[in-house]
């Protein structure tokens, strides 16, 4: 009768400290959850290093998988742009330096300094240097390029 009551109260124990465990992951989750909608970082080098290898891969899908079609004023207008510029340009390279990142009111911006050189399918390569300013809102996909100052960076 003891060993049964020493089993049951084992039991019991196992119960709690598991039952304690999983509301203390469930506890913490939230607080990482929140960290991670504040625009870091981390998030505009993941972004630059997305928007860098779409263009230099020249893939038009991956450069305007990036951008958040309904929230972009204008946002048809620029993706005609950028498959005119994609159709335009054998060869795109990218680099980017400077950048700067700053978080708003639920909104993320990038200012960093652009060089970009392209082939032409026709004529000799050009090179362009700009600043880029690029806001950024939280969608479900991510963070996602809302607007870009100058767009005429791409013409």
């Amino acid at each position: 009768m003891t060993w049964k009551r020493v089993g049951v109260i084992g039991l019991l124990i196992a119960v709690s400290v598991v039952t304690a465990a999983a509301q203390q992951t469930t506890k913490e989750k939230p607080s990482a959850t929140q960290e991670s909608t504040a625009f870091s970082v981390e998030d505009a080098n993941t972004l630059l290093a997305e928007f860098r290898e779409a263009l230099q891969a020249h893939s038009p899908n991956r450069f305007l998988a990036l951008f958040a079609a309904d929230k972009m004023d204008g946002y048809v207008y620029f993706r005609d742009q950028m498959q005119a510029f994609f159709a335009h340009n054998d060869g795109i390279r990218v680099n980017i330096r400077s950048i700067r990142v700053t978080a708003e009111s639920g909104k993320g911006f990038i200012t960093a300094a652009f060089q970009m050189e392209m082939t032409p399918r026709a004529g000799d390569a050009l090179r362009r240097e700009s600043q880029l300013r690029i806001e950024l809102q939280r969608t479900e996909k991510g963070w996602r390029i809302v607007e870009i100052d100058p767009l005429s960076f791409f013409s």
